[in-house]
């Protein structure tokens, strides 16, 4: 799933936040359900990267999308 499907699907964008953890490469983009403090929902896992081009091993960004 998309975040242009998430969206049509009548989910918002909500925030990025960035925790503790790693993504590969291969998941970033993957989308989990979600419920929580922001509502019901989907996370994206984005990976952390830098302008440099070097990925961070100890964080990555996760997207919020909720009704």
């Amino acid at each position: 799933m998309t975040a242009k499907e998430l969206e049509k699907n009548g989910y918002r964008y909500h925030h990025t936040a960035s925790r503790r953890g790693y993504t590969r490469v291969a998941d970033i983009g993957t989308v989990m359900p979600y419920k929580g403090r922001f509502g019901t929902g989907y996370i994206m896992f984005l990976g952390k990267h830098y302008k440099n081009g070097r990925s961070s091993t100890q964080f990555e960004d996760i997207a919020y999308y909720v009704k």
